[in-house]
C-alpha cells in the first residue's frame, strides 16, 4: 500500500484512530497492573513496583520538556516578526538611546539617509587613510 494513500486513510478516520489508541495505551497500563505478565521482582527502586509508573514517568518527562522547550524559546530564541525587514521599526537614535550607546561626531544615523554602509555619493566620501591606500604588506613589495 502507498504511504500517501495510508496516511489519506487514517487521517479520513482521525477520531477512530484516536480511541484506538488511547484503548491500547489504557490496555498497556492494565497489563502493567498484573503481577503475573510484568515481573517487578528486580525493580531497582520502590516506585518501579508501583502499577503504570514508567506510563506516568515518561508522560511528565514530555510535559516537562515541551515547558522548558517554550519557556527556553520565549527568552531569547524567538524573535520579532519584522526582524528581517529592512527598515528597523526604531529609529537608530533610539535604540542607540536605549542601549545606553551615545553616537560618536560624524557617525551615520537616520538623519543622514539612513544608511551605515559606504556611500559612492560626491561629497559624502570618508577621508582618506594615511599613504596610498595600500596595506603595508603590499607596499612592502615594490
Amino acid at each position: 500500500m502507498n504511504l500517501v494513500k495510508l496516511i489519506q486513510f487514517l487521517r479520513d478516520r482521525l477520531k477512530t484512530v484516536i480511541w484506538i489508541a488511547c484503548a491500547v495505551l489504557v490496555l498497556v497500563v492494565v497489563l502493567d497492573a498484573i503481577p503475573a505478565v510484568v515481573d517487578k521482582e528486580h525493580a531497582h527502586t520502590a516506585a518501579e513496583h508501583w502499577p503504570a509508573f514508567w506510563a506516568v514517568f515518561g508522560f511528565v518527562g514530555c510535559v516537562v520538556i515541551i515547558l522548558v522547550s517554550k519557556w527556553f524559546g520565549h527568552l531569547g530564541i524567538m524573535t520579532r516578526e519584522d526582524y528581517y525587514e529592512d527598515k528597523p521599526s526604531v529609529p537608530l537614535e533610539a535604540q542607540l538611546q536605549a542601549a545606553g550607546v551615545r553616537p560618536s561626531p560624524g557617525a551615520a544615523t537616520s538623519e543622514s539617509g539612513g544608511t551605515s554602509g559606504p556611500s559612492n555619493a560626491p561629497g559624502k566620501s570618508k577621508p582618506a587613510a594615511p599613504g596610498d591606500g595600500r596595506t603595508p604588506k603590499e607596499r612592502s613589495h615594490e
